[in-house]
């Protein structure tokens, strides 16, 4: 069976196939229960959340939500808590996840046990919901308006721009047009650590500069690995440098 949440979480349910510890029937609410569903303060953004919820144990009231990349694992911990719901965050879009949670029995003072598991596995798809941008000053999918320049001598200039969301990274893609009625030609990636470059001595020319996003996951798709990705160009700005200055377009 397939449904829709919220718009941009497809979620299916399959049997996970695992061993259960104890079968008493009172525990059938919590095994069949698990549901996600899209988490709507992350619209607008590259990396996705999702909402998981589920009955509570009759015999537990701690839990350790589970997450992997594939129906076999390796299975990653997302985090361990005495809830019913969590928000998994920082999810890349359009790649399914599979969910779990496991009932947990206190064994020691640090120490707790899986004694229970949902024999459901929820398939959940984040989709992003950002889009690229339009070529032109001040162009975002996010606020118009929000994209600056700042000429600081006749030959040097710093674009600024409003920070993107979960973002790590910026990726400056810059093309130059040498003369009029030519193709652009892609120059050397800048990579920008916060939301501003400063380029100096340009050599005569248009340009034009896509701004990308870039976003680091630690912990992906399992602990100690990590996932660099690039979103689209939510900035794009031309420059223009001529005879003693340089200047937005």
């Amino acid at each position: 069976m397939a449904i829709k949440a919220a718009g941009r979480v497809l979620v299916t349910l399959g049997a996970l196939g695992l061993p259960i510890v104890g079968s008493a029937q009172a525990q059938a609410p919590f095994r069949t229960s698990l549901v996600a569903g899209a988490y709507l303060k992350s619209y607008g953004g590259f990396l996705q959340s999702i909402i998981v919820q589920w009955a509570p144990s009759a015999v537990e009231h701690r839990y350790r939500v589970q997450r992997a990349t594939a129906l076999a694992g390796p299975w990653f911990t997302d985090r361990e808590f005495e809830s019913v719901v969590d928000t998994l965050r920082r999810l890349p879009p359009d790649v399914p996840l599979f969910l779990r949670v496991v009932a947990l029995h206190q064994v020691g003072p640090e120490r707790w046990q899986g004694t229970d598991t949902t024999n459901v596995v929820i398939t959940a798809t984040p989709r992003s919901s950002l889009f690229p941008a339009t070529a032109g000053v001040g162009t975002s999918v996010l606020k118009p308006g929000r994209i600056t320049c700042k000429q600081s001598s006749p030959s040097t200039i710093s674009v600024f721009w409003r920070p993107i969301p979960d973002a790590s990274h910026y990726r400056v893609l810059p093309q130059l047009r040498s003369a009029p009625g030519t193709m652009m030609v892609n120059l050397a990636t800048i990579v920008a650590r916060d939301s501003t470059i400063t380029i100096a001595n340009l050599p005569f020319g248009n340009y034009r500069l896509s701004i990308e996003p870039q976003y680091d996951i630690t912990n992906w798709p399992t602990l100690g690995q990590s996932l660099t990705l690039y979103g689209p160009a939510v900035y794009e700005v031309a420059l223009t440098s001529s005879a003693g200055s340089v200047a937005c377009q």
